[in-house]
């Protein structure tokens, strides 16, 4: 409506205008991202406007308060946040701040003990940056049982020789990431041997052998001397923590008087490898 008072007389007319706005209202700006899955250097990211709603085109796009461009592609864009203006063909604008994440960082690691014995078994598990749903291969090296499902995120090893382990992660995009993991084992303190034993009867320590952990697969040699050399006992490929097959204080099926006797023995670890023991015992009565 327009309203004119004549200053003079204080007449007074109003008149009524329709005017008629058939832009509509430039009410949405949609939008995607694209970018390389994985972290690489000079990774970058691409800003896509796909649609406009609302508002009178042509519509210009501009970026950070850079020039204004008809095409709605942003290029070479780091991680950060961004502000996008969409103006239309009657200076309608739209604004929105645009959020580009950083790649996600593939990562991957060996949870796990760094020593053992010979003989002895350990659990060794993979940890990801990434949910397991979303990793596609898991690549050890060395290869690992194929009885471990794959992808293999937890395994039991019992390995012969001290190693490296290398796993590398891939996930569903294609990015992967390599952890290691270096693994000694252990041969110290093979055999343990009693310093005494009393053949009396009594059903306890009645027999003199040598007892081992895991890392000892078998007894080639184990042998019982006299104070004079003399061979008294002798047994081959016996098994350690077995009593029964070790000497029982007799010599060609006689007692043999208390003292020390000398013993000497060969052992056959789970790596093929072999280690000989010497020692004394005292024999009681």
């Amino acid at each position: 409506h327009l309203t004119g008072i004549d200053a003079d007389n204080g007449c007074m007319d109003t008149d009524s205008l329709y005017v008629d706005w058939d832009s509509p209202p430039l009410d949405t700006v949609r939008w995607h991202l694209e970018a390389p899955p994985c972290d690489t250097p000079g990774w970058q990211a691409t800003l896509v406007v796909d649609e406009v709603v609302g508002g009178t085109g042509p519509f210009v796009f501009s970026l950070d308060g850079g020039p204004a461009a008809t095409t709605p592609l942003f290029p070479g864009l780091a991680p950060g946040t961004y502000a996008l203006l969409v103006e239309d063909v009657n200076g309608c604008q739209y604004a929105a701040n645009v959020a580009i994440p950083p790649p996600q960082d593939p990562g991957v690691a060996i949870l796990g003990p760094h020593e053992m014995l010979l003989g002895d078994s350990v659990e060794i598990r993979v940890q990801t940056t990434f949910a397991p749903d979303q990793v596609a291969e898991l690549i050890w090296q060395p290869p690992v049982d194929s009885a471990c499902a794959a992808p293999c995120f937890s395994l039991w090893l019992s390995p012969n020789a001290s190693l490296t382990l290398q796993v590398t992660a891939v996930d569903s995009n294609g990015c992967a990431a390599t952890a290691r993991h270096y693994l000694l084992v252990r041969k110290d303190g093979p055999a343990f041997a009693p310093t005494a034993f009393s053949p009396d009867g009594s059903g306890y320590n009645e027999r003199f052998t040598l007892y081992a952990g895991p890392q000892v697969a078998r007894i080639a040699l184990f042998e019982i001397y006299d104070r004079w050399g003399t061979l008294l006992f002798r047994a081959t490929d016996m098994l350690p923590n077995d009593p029964m097959q070790g000497w029982d204080g007799t010599f060609r099926g006689q007692p043999l008087p208390p003292g020390v006797y000398v013993w000497r023995a060969e052992l056959v670890l789970r790596d093929g490898s072999r280690e000989r023991l010497r020692g004394d015992v005292t024999l009681v009565r």
